[in-house]
């Protein structure tokens, strides 16, 4: 198979932190978050001609600055390379055929960017990860010609398809490894193309069939299906942590969810339960399922089995206990995008519009917040994408 790859090197723009807030914390936020990495995207024109609106983010919390490498296309999520921990990749965004790989230099002054495509009848769906020590990595793609979901093996650092199995689904969105064999894979059930409206519209929309499975990665197969008891609901974002897997979802359309926030309520997070073999859904009334506007975008689980889950259309992160599935906390936050566990396993890193990080931490009243605002970002428009990543480091 045919692979287009450029490689270029870029000077990462820098963005000073202008202060933290420390409300309740006696560890700093270097101790707490580290180093992170995350798509981001700024609203208005290119600063240059020739460059795009998205970039690749670098935050050390040590020096409290931002670096942004400029990309071609919208990052989704990124992986870490298990061994060459300033090594990246970072998945574009359905429905671009583009991804790139990352590696920082001079302690993420620069930045190496390889871009590499998918084969011509395929878009990448912006989630994967490495095995075999880091000499291949699987990642999510949508053969549109036929409409089945596919999960492509890649060498590394060739980047050379080498094989590929399938979803057992259409519209793979997030995978994740449960354990050396199994990866779980969120199905969405929507069926696109590149060309058909804005390539994200859905073709499928009184056939949908969503479906959270999960794979031997090594045979191919399908060892357990779960599908989204709501046929107008699709899986897309997941977590694994405490022995549970989450699972994010959102409706299909915009008209689907305008119609459900009027008339019903469905549950939009699920929460299964690996070794019972339980579906455990997010306990929610018709008043939280109206606060969340019917739409969950990131979810991340931490070691004691809480999760949090963003709301960006209802600009509301929740809070839940994944073992009975009972909320037990909520808070505002302007537009929430990507979540996960920081270094401790107990704290949530939570991006958002407009910039600012948020740092979440359970306490005797419920979850408090610390805050990091950047002067160069902040104001001026743009947010974070839907994932973050807490960067490894040497050991």
């Amino acid at each position: 198979m045919a692979i287009s790859r450029r490689t270029f090197v870029v000077s990462g723009i820098s963005l000073s932190a202008v202060g933290i807030c420390t409300l309740f914390y006696k560890k700093s936020f270097e101790q707490i978050s580290g180093k992170l990495v995350s798509g981001f995207e700024k609203d208005g024109p290119p600063t240059k001609p020739e460059e795009s609106i998205y970039y690749f983010a670098y935050f050390d919390s040590k020096t409290k600055e931002v670096k942004l490498f400029n990309v071609p296309m919208e990052i989704h999520s990124c992986i870490q390379h298990p061994l060459e921990k300033d090594t990246f990749i970072a998945f574009g965004q359905r429905p671009s055929p583009k991804s790139v790989v990352v590696k920082l230099f001079n302690k993420g002054e620069k930045a190496e960017i390889t871009v590499f495509e998918a084969t011509p009848d395929r878009h990448f769906y912006g989630h994967g990860g490495f095995i075999e020590d880091g000499k291949s990595f699987l990642c999510t793609e949508n053969n549109f010609n036929d409409g089945q979901g596919i999960i492509v093996k890649r060498n590394f650092p060739d980047l050379k398809p080498t094989g590929e199995f399938s979803s057992h689904g259409i519209g793979p969105h997030e995978m994740l490894f449960i354990n050396d064999e199994t990866i779980a894979v969120a199905n969405g059930g929507d069926k696109t193309h590149p060309l058909y409206k804005n390539g994200r519209s859905i073709m499928n929309k009184d056939s949908m069939n969503s479906s959270l499975n999960l794979i031997n990665y090594k045979t191919g197969l399908l060892e357990r299906e779960i599908n989204s008891p709501y046929p107008k609901v699709k899986m897309k974002h997941l977590s694994f942590g405490a022995g549970i897997l989450g699972c994010a979802m959102q409706f299909g359309s915009d008209e689907d969810r305008a119609l459900y926030l009027e008339y019903g309520v469905e549950p939009i997070v699920l929460f299964y339960h690996i070794k019972e073999k339980e579906n455990v859904f997010a306990k929610m009334n018709n008043k939280m399922f109206r606060a969340m506007a019917g739409h969950s975008l990131s979810i991340a689980i931490n070691k004691d089995g809480v999760a949090a889950v963003t709301s960006p259309r209802g600009n509301l992160l929740t809070f839940w206990n994944t073992h009975d599935g009972s909320l037990i906390d909520k808070m505002e936050m302007r537009w929430p995008t990507g979540v996960c566990t920081a270094k401790n396993k107990i704290d949530f890193i939570v991006g958002s519009r407009d910039a600012p990080i948020y740092i979440c931490r359970p306490t005797y009243y419920g979850f408090a917040k610390n805050e990091l605002q950047f002067s160069n970002i902040e104001g001026k428009g743009g947010r974070w994408g839907s994932h973050f990543l807490v960067v490894k480091e040497e050991s």
